[in-house]
């Protein structure tokens, strides 16, 4: 399961609010399915852009997922 969640500080305590929820995936003999990973980054993609991110926050946001499940499609088309 994959959230966006925003750190903020309480009475001084580090807390996490939720902001989305990105979506899910399933891996199966330790691999993601081509299908689930196509599905998962176009829910996350439509999340992303309901969101005012910086370059900089979008870049590392999705650096972050990359290395968790893999590449956006659409980056393993350009040989990324």
């Amino acid at each position: 399961m994959a959230s966006l969640v925003q750190s903020l500080r309480i009475e001084g305590a580090v807390r996490q609010q939720h902001l989305a929820y990105l979506g899910s995936l399933v891996a199966t003999r330790g691999q993601f399915s081509p299908w689930a990973v196509r599905n998962f980054w176009k829910k996350a993609e439509h999340v992303f852009a309901t969101f005012s991110l910086s370059p900089e926050q979008s870049g590392r946001l999705r650096a972050a997922m990359t290395q968790r499940i893999g590449p956006r499609p659409s980056d393993l088309s350009r040989g990324q």
